[in-house]
Order: C-alpha cells, then sequence, then structure tokens
C-alpha cells in the first residue's frame, strides 16, 4: 500500500530487522481520545480529467461514467473536487462532501480544444491550499501536451503538490501499450515524496472503473503498523512493524512518537477468552494447542495523530519464533530516487544524510527483486520500495537474479542540529516575551552554515513554529512570532520536541521563567526528557528571570548529569549572553582557566565550600575592563543533587555547594558575555571530584589507622 507522505514521516524513527511470521493483518486510524474505536480517516481529492478533442465520444462518456462512480463509493467524510483540462482549466466544483454536487459538475464535461496540462496542476495546487485533511490528486489524460510546455516545468509543478503531501496518482487512458513517460514520471517523483503511482487503462469503461476502485482502495486503507503475534517457547510475543523498512517498532524506542507503543491482546480457546495481555511480550502458561487472537496495537505521534495496526487469525504455540536487532533511524524527509530498469539500477549508488529516504521505482515490465542484509524484497512493476539510511556504514545491495548490485553510503553530519524551546506562557509578558524574540533570534544568527536550528514554544499547549532549517533568516522570522499567554506546561512541548527528527548533533535548549503547572507534575517532565536524552538530545536548560531561580531544582534535573547537560540561570536582561554562553559551550569553547580552585577532595560534612580565580587563557584576570563585557563572570557548579552560582568577592568566586554522601562528580562552568553581542561570550569549563564521607568515618578511620600499626608492629616481632 502507498502511504501519504504527512504519516510516512511522523511515524517512524528506531526500527529493527525481524524475521517475519505469516499472519494476516490490517490496520486503520484511531480516534484521538482513549480506546481503540477505529475511525475512517478523512481524504480530499482532486479529479482532474482531460477533456481535449482526442477524448471525444464514448472515451469522455467512460471517463465520466467511472468518475461518477468513484464519487458514489466515497465515505460521507471525504470531499472531492473536479477540475477538467484543454487548452485551459475549468474547476467545475471545489471541494465539497455534497457527492450530488460532485456528480451533477461531472455531467457537464465535454470534449474540445487541445491538450495543455499546466493550468490544470496550477488549479490543483490552489485548490489544496487550506485542505486539513489528506490530500489525493487523480490525473488522468489520454495523450501529452500540445503546447509548448517542457516536461521539468511540469515535474516541478507536480513536486510542489508532492512538498505539500499530495499524493500523486496517474492514469494512462487509452494508450494501448505505450503508457505516457510524463504521467509515468510524475507519479514516481510523487513517489520519491512518500505517496505517488502510475495506472494503465485501455478504452474500455468496465477497465477504467476497475482502475478508479484499485486508487481508492490503495488511498482509504493505509497499512502503517503491521502487527504480527508468535509463540516463543512459554514467551508470548507481539512484534509491531512499519511499512517503512518493514521493521519492528520495538516499543519506547519509538523515536518521533510521544509514548510506547500501546498493546493490547486476546488469546481465545474454544470461543472463551483464554488470557488477556497488555505489552509487546509477556511469559504466559499457555498449554500447547491452537488459539485464536486479536492484538491491537497503537502510537500516539506528537498528539497529532493515532496510528494503529490489528492482527487476528490462528496462532498456534511454538509455530514460529522471531528476533530483532534494533537500528536507529531518523527520517528526514530528503529522498534519493533509484529507477529499476531492464538494464540495472538508475543510479547504481546513492549517498545522504542518515534518515533519507531511498526509493527503488521500478519501471521494468516485471518484478525484481532488491536484496541486502537488512531487507530482501520484490518490488512489482509499477511499484515502489522505500528505505531509510541509516548510520551504519555502507550498505550494498543487489538483484541476485540479474547480478547487478549497488550501494548507499551514509553521509556524517558536520555541524549540529540545535532546537529552541521558549517558554511564551503569560509571565513573559512585556519585556521578558520581547527579550526572549531579541535573544533567540540573536542567538539563531551565531549559528554556523553548517548548523541548522528550530523553534518550539509552549504555555498551555506546545507549537512547532518553525522546523528544522540551515535558512537562519528563517529562523531568526520565526523568533519574531513569540507571544505571551496562557499557563506553564512543559509536557507538550517536550513531547513535541521527541518528534523532530535531526540529522547530526541533537542539542536542546529548554528555556522557562516559571514553575510548570502541568498536571502530571515533576515525574512526567522528568520521564519525557528521559525519553529525549535515551534519543540523544543534548539538554541544555535555562531558568529566566526570578520565577525562572525557582524552577532551578527542575531545569537543573531536566539538564541531567552527563557530559553534555547543563542549567544556566539567566536574569533579567541577560538571557541573551546566557544564550550565547549556551552556543560557546556547545562549540567547545574553553577561553577561561579557573586558577588558584579551593575544594575539598574529601570531606566530612554535606556542603562544600569552594573558592576560585578565572583567567582567560591568555593569564588576564577576570574581570577587565578592556573585555568590553558585563563586569562580572558567571560561574555554576553542578553536582549530581545540586548547581550553585558563586558570587564575585575580591577577583575570586566563593559559594557553597551541597553534596550527597558518597561520591560526587562535579562541573564547573565560567561565562563572561557581551551585553549585546553573544558571540563574543568567554566560556571555560572544569570538572573534578569530591567524595563525602559520613561522620562514622571519624570512628572508623583511627580504628583502621590503629589496626594498621598493630599488625606492622605484631610482624616486627
Amino acid at each position: 500500500m502507498r502511504l501519504l507522505a504527512i504519516f510516512l514521516i511522523s511515524v517512524l524513527a528506531l526500527h529493527a530487522v525481524a524475521g517475519v511470521c505469516d499472519v494476516a493483518s490490517v490496520s486503520s486510524y484511531l480516534t484521538s481520545g482513549s480506546g481503540f474505536s477505529f475511525v475512517p480517516k478523512k481524504v480530499d481529492y482532486v479529479i482532474v480529467l482531460d477533456r481535449s478533442g482526442s477524448m471525444e465520444g464514448q472515451k469522455i462518456n467512460n471517463v465520466k461514467q467511472a468518475a461518477t462512480r468513484l464519487i458514489a463509493e466515497l465515505p460521507p467524510t471525504d470531499r472531492a473536487a473536479i477540475i477538467s483540462f484543454s487548452n485551459t482549466a475549468i474547476v467545475h466544483q471545489s471541494l465539497t462532501s455534497d457527492h450530488q454536487l460532485l456528480a451533477a459538475s461531472v455531467a457537464t464535461i465535454d470534449a474540445e480544444y487541445g491538450t495543455k496540462y499546466s493550468p490544470a496542476l496550477e488549479a490543483t495546487i490552489a485548490e489544496f491550499a487550506n485542505s486539513p485533511n489528506e490530500r489525493a490528486m487523480i490525473f488522468l489524460s489520454d495523450g501529452r501536451s500540445d503546447y509548448s510546455e517542457s516536461d521539468e516545468d511540469l515535474l516541478r509543478l507536480t513536486e510542489q503538490l508532492s512538498r505539500n503531501n499530495v499524493c500523486i496518482l496517474t492514469i494512462s487512458y487509452a494508450l494501448g501499450d505505450e503508457a505516457s513517460p510524463l504521467l509515468r514520471d510524475m507519479a514516481e517523483q510523487g513517489a520519491a515524496y512518500g505517496c505517488g503511482e502510475h495506472f494503465s487503462a485501455s478504452e474500455q469503461g468496465t477497465e477504467l472503473q476497475s482502475v478508479f476502485q484499485q486508487i481508492y482502495r490503495s488511498i482509504s486503507s493505509s497499512e502503517l503498523l503491521t502487527v504480527s503475534t508468535t509463540f516463543a517457547g512459554d514467551d508470548y510475543k507481539v512484534i509491531v512493524s512499519s511499512k517503512l523498512n518493514g521493521k519492528p517498532v520495538p516499543g519506547a524506542d519509538a523515536t518521533g512518537c510521544v509514548d510506547a507503543v500501546e498493546i493490547a491482546t486476546n488469546l481465545y480457546s474454544n470461543e472463551k477468552r483464554y488470557a488477556s495481555f497488555s505489552g509487546a511480550q509477556g511469559a504466559l502458561t499457555v498449554p500447547d494447542g491452537e488459539y485464536t487472537h486479536e492484538s491491537i496495537a497503537r502510537i500516539t505521534c506528537g498528539g497529532t495523530c493515532n496510528i494503529a495496526g490489528k492482527d487476528e487469525g490462528i496462532l498456534q504455540k511454538g509455530a514460529c519464533v522471531q528476533t530483532y536487532v534494533a537500528l536507529a533511524s531518523y527520517v528526514t524527509g530528503e529522498t534519493q530516487l533509484v529507477r529499476i530498469t531492464p538494464t540495472g539500477f538508475n543510479p547504481q549508488s546513492v549517498a545522504g544524510r542518515q534518515g533519507t529516504l531511498v526509493v527503488w521505482a521500478n519501471s521494468d515490465d516485471v518484478p525484481r527483486r532488491i536484496q541486502s542484509q537488512y531487507f530482501d524484497t520484490v518490488v512489482e512493476p509499477g511499484k515502489n520500495f522505500t528505505y531509510a539510511i541509516e548510520a551504519v556504514g555502507t550498505l550494498l545491495y543487489a538483484d541476485p537474479e540479474r547480478n547487478y548490485s549497488g550501494s548507499i553510503t551514509p553521509l556524517a553530519g558536520t555541524g549540529n542540529d540545535v532546537l529552541l524551546v521558549i517558554d511564551e506562557s503569560g509571565s513573559m509578558k512585556g519585556d521578558g516575551i520581547r527579550e526572549a524574540r531579541d535573544a533567540a533570534s540573536k542567538f539563531f544568527g551565531l549559528l554556523s552554515s553548517a548548523d541548522r536550528g528550530a523553534l518550539i514554544t509552549f504555555s498551555q499547549q506546545a507549537r512547532v513554529v518553525q522546523g528544522f532549517t540551515s535558512d537562519h533568516e528563517t529562523l531568526q522570522r520565526a523568533a519574531s512570532t513569540l507571544r505571551s499567554e496562557g499557563a506553564t506546561n512543559y509536557v507538550p512541548a517536550l513531547k513535541l520536541a521527541s518528534g523532530q527528527i535531526p540529522s547530526q548533533r541533537p542539542i536542546l535548549i529548554f528555556m522557562s521563567d516559571g514553575v510548570p503547572t502541568d498536571a502530571e507534575g515533576a515525574k512526567a517532565i522528568l520521564a519525557q526528557t528521559d525519553v529525549l536524552r535515551k534519543q540523544g538530545w543534548c539538554i541544555m536548560t535555562v531558568g529566566f528571570g526570578q520565577e525562572g531561580a525557582a524552577a532551578k531544582e527542575l531545569l537543573t534535573s531536566m539538564a541531567g548529569t552527563d557530559e553534555c547537560g547543563a542549567f544556566l540561570y539567566a536574569a533579567s536582561g541577560r538571557l541573551t549572553q546566557t544564550f550565547g554562553t549556551i552556543y560557546q559551550l556547545s562549540q567547545g569553547r574553553n577561553d577561561l582557566v579557573f586558577e588558584e580552585l579551593d575544594m575539598p577532595r574529601i570531606t566530612l560534612r554535606t556542603k562544600a565550600k569552594i573558592t576560585t580565580k578565572i583567567n582567560t587563557k591568555t593569564g588576564r584576570a577576570v574581570p577587565e575592563e578592556d573585555y568590553a563585557c558585563s563586569p562580572l563572570a558567571l560561574v555554576q557548579v553542578r553536582a549530581e543533587s545540586t548547581t550553585s552560582t558563586l558570587t564575585y568577592e575580591e577577583n575570586k568566586y566563593a559559594g557553597e555547594l551541597s553534596l550527597h554522601r558518597g561520591r560526587n562528580d562535579i562541573e564547573l562552568i565560567a561565562s563572561v558575555a557581551a551585553t549585546d553581542d553573544p558571540s563574543k561570550a568567554f566560556v571555560g569549563t572544569r570538572q573534578t571530584r569530591v567524595y563525602s564521607l559520613s561522620p562514622l568515618w571519624l570512628i572508623l578511620l583511627p580504628l583502621l589507622l590503629a589496626t594498621i600499626i598493630y599488625l606492622r608492629v605484631s610482624r616486627s616481632e
């Protein structure tokens, strides 16, 4: 089945290689609420029909009958529009769910004049401009354009539709064995973006009606998830696979989706429910024998779409054993098209960033096999196979029957993918939101040409203001749209962040000016932060203003204790400088050095006193007026249990840090930032370790020392 691009990009990120049991599967879409009530998805169709003079007579009558029959089969939730073209295009009916109006508009089509594609494609682009639903264009013609239209120009219009998530379905009508190369190329280009297919139909009316019905079935039922249910010994397993790459989606590792895969399973024996089970696999005491079963799987993606798969059938204990090996995959939306021709693969070798989609389109007249260590599939004529490039080295593939081969090479990203997540709740109103706009805009201006940026904002809900792009001016324009209203809910923003797909080193900067108002509490916030950390994100948090200081403990925990995470506090008026500090840290800068660091190595206390002097690498002490920087360096000390800010006193920085018993890994971060230019920030870091011992050691150490002395004296005697 062909997938619509909007769902293709949002559903996947981690997949796995699996042996698949022969179990039938179906899938459909769930409502966004709880439970598993299945509902049809909403689709908008634009039906584009050739009415040139060559269609006159029985041909145009057959087309009108086939289109009318398709309209009659559409469910009430679907809409359609009717466009016809000759040398100009006519919109007979704009998108509507009134099927009687649609049928009446088809009846008014008459054949006349020449054939020109571009007006019809332009009218289709306009028709889909405000469509909130899934989109499909059905484009039928019996010949090439009679006018001076280049294939390149027409394919650019088709690409514009594909980028707008329109499925491109083309029909070569009454052309005999010579299908239109342009119509085939239009469909293949759509397939490269996630959905497209070319069909051929003879002049017979019944065959054309069959093609229209085939198109409707392929769009109305998408198999985004496949659910396989097996026994392995006494373990009952449910494996959920995606259609992209054909790999299992292992539960909580479903990057790009906010929750783990939810699975509900019922086993039946002699028509009575034997067991009910929730989870991807489990050990059940199930006697040998035959069972009927039903397994339903669901993934919730970003709160915007709910996708499910369902598996029903006969299950024989011990009949099949499945294993899988998890492989990380990103889906970036970039594509590489490989045509399968009678003479081999064209091009033979491709390269792309991790997550680039490689689409093999079979332009041959016979089925062709593609085999590698990760997939083995047969691609039917006119069909496609899609694979997401993974960062596992060059992948060799081949057609073993014809001894043709090719390769896929992953390209490593050279920059950072930086995601800004900014609080725009009501408490940011006034100077706060203006400062956030300015700081975000200046931060995006710092990014190098190799860096990409993205922006998410949150209040009561969260929104993706701008997805990942290397166009820094676009990012700065997005930053200017920040507004201030509503509550301060962290979880929706973190869930949206987990759905953003990086292609190089991922850095998340989370800024808030207050304590969260999420009903789920801190536990849910930290759980979602852990999901991001497992996805590989480096998390840096910023507490902004007086209320941001109140959220320090939670924001520190969100940043974590790994070598990449950090919490920084930004007083009002210093957000730009703090973002500049974070940028310099992300670049691995160390312009400052800690000297005369006075900090205990071993202490019996739970609080450690710290003093330090900071110099630049040139030996100049900080602060010095000729920096044209803020007068004081900001020094923060992080341990597993707490974060402290040191105060400036007599050319040194002093403070106190809370410790927990045992080993404490300490990181010091110092920054001096220009007041209006974050690119001039100076930063430095240092790691050290402090052991906080229990007072019991006051007793144990003398005893240990006395024991050692006694043993030595005894040996000497």
